[in-house]
C-alpha cells in the first residue's frame, strides 16, 4: 500500500471514522429476524414449548450485530437483576461436549471451569440455570459444532443443548455460517425445535442496497457524503460484493480521507484510496473507483 493511501492519522479523521463505524442501518430482513427472535423469547415466557431459531449468514453479513441487538433489547426491558438473563456463547473451532459445557458454565457466571467429569459439569449447569433462569441462549459461530469433529460428537453437543432447552423451557437462537446446514442431518430432534430458519445473504444491487447506502449517508455528519447517493452506490456494491462488513470498512476509510479536506467531500478519489486500504493492492481485485 502506498504511503499516500494510508488513512490520515488526525483527530478529525479519527472522529469521522469512528462515527461511520458506529452507524447501524436497519433493513427489512434484519428487522424481521430481530422481531421473530424477540417474539419467540416472549412466547416462551408464556407457554412450555421449547423452540429456537437458526440464522445462517456468511462472515460480514451482520450476525454479531444481530446478537448485540437482541442482547440490548432484552437488557432494556429486563427487571433489574444480578444476572445476565441473556446467555451468550461464542464458539471456537472443533467444539466437543466438554468445550460446550465449559462455555455454558462461564456464561452462567462461574468464574472458572473446574477440572471435573461431565456429570459434575452437568450438575453445575443445572444449578446455574436454576439460579439465572435465562430468557434466551444465544450461540454465535454455531457452525463450529459441525466442524473439526465427527457426527457422533456433534450429536452429543446438540443433544446437550436440546436437553437444556427442554428442561428449562428456554429458547436457543443460533447463528453461524454455511456449515450449520449439516445440523438437520446430524440431529433432526435438535433442529426440529427451530421455529424458523433464516439466511442473511449478501445484498444484490437494487433498491434495498440503495436504501442501505442512503441510511449510512444520512448519519454521516462529519463529512459530505452526498455523492454516495448517486451512481457511486453501484460502484460500492461492486467493491464490497454486497457484504456489509466490506461496505462499512470502505466508508470508514473514505470518511477518514475526506475529513482532512477543506470541503470534506467523499469523492471517487477517497473511495479509491479506501478500497486500497480495505483490500490492498493484490492482483485479481480491480478497484472500481479508479476510472
Amino acid at each position: 500500500m502506498s504511503e499516500a493511501h494510508l488513512a490520515p492519522q488526525t483527530p478529525r479523521a479519527y472522529a469521522a471514522g469512528n462515527q461511520v463505524n458506529s452507524i447501524v442501518v436497519m433493513y427489512a430482513v434484519l428487522e424481521r429476524i430481530l422481531k421473530e427472535c424477540l417474539d419467540l423469547i416472549d412466547l416462551m415466557k408464556k407457554i412450555s414449548l421449547p423452540a429456537g431459531i437458526l440464522i445462517q449468514a456468511p462472515s460480514g453479513m451482520g450476525k454479531t450485530l444481530l446478537i448485540d441487538m437482541i442482547r440490548r433489547a432484552i437488557a432494556a426491558r429486563q427487571v433489574k437483576s444480578e444476572f445476565d438473563r441473556c446467555l451468550l456463547i461464542r464458539l471456537k473451532s472443533a467444539v466437543d461436549l466438554s468445550k460446550m459445557s465449559g462455555q455454558l458454565l462461564l456464561a452462567l457466571g462461574y468464574p472458572t471451569v473446574p477440572r471435573a467429569n461431565q456429570a459434575t459439569w452437568d450438575q453445575m449447569i443445572e444449578i446455574g440455570m436454576d439460579r439465572v433462569r435465562p430468557e434466551v441462549i444465544l450461540v454465535d459461530e454455531l457452525q463450529h459444532i459441525c466442524q473439526g469433529n465427527g457426527t457422533a460428537t456433534a450429536k452429543k453437543v446438540t443433544d446437550s443443548l436440546k436437553v437444556i432447552m427442554d428442561q428449562f423451557n428456554v429458547p436457543l437462537i443460533g447463528v453461524g455460517e454455511r456449515d450449520i446446514e449439516k445440523l438437520p442431518m446430524i440431529n433432526p430432534q435438535f433442529t426440529g425445535r427451530a421455529a424458523a430458519n433464516f439466511v442473511l445473504n449478501p445484498f444484490e444491487y437494487g433498491e434495498t442496497w440503495r436504501q442501505l447506502i442512503a441510511g449510512y449517508a444520512s448519519q454521516m455528519t462529519l463529512v459530505d457524503p452526498s455523492q454516495l447517493n448517486t451512481g457511486v452506490a453501484r460502484l460500492l456494491h461492486t467493491a464490497s460484493d454486497g457484504n456489509m462488513r466490506n461496505l462499512k470498512k470502505i466508508l470508514v476509510y473514505a470518511s477518514m480521507h475526506a475529513a482532512d479536506k477543506s470541503d470534506r467531500k467523499i469523492t471517487l478519489d477517497e473511495l479509491a484510496k479506501a478500497h486500497e486500504h480495505t483490500f490492498g493492492q493484490g492482483e485479481g481485485r480491480a478497484n472500481p473507483f479508479i476510472k
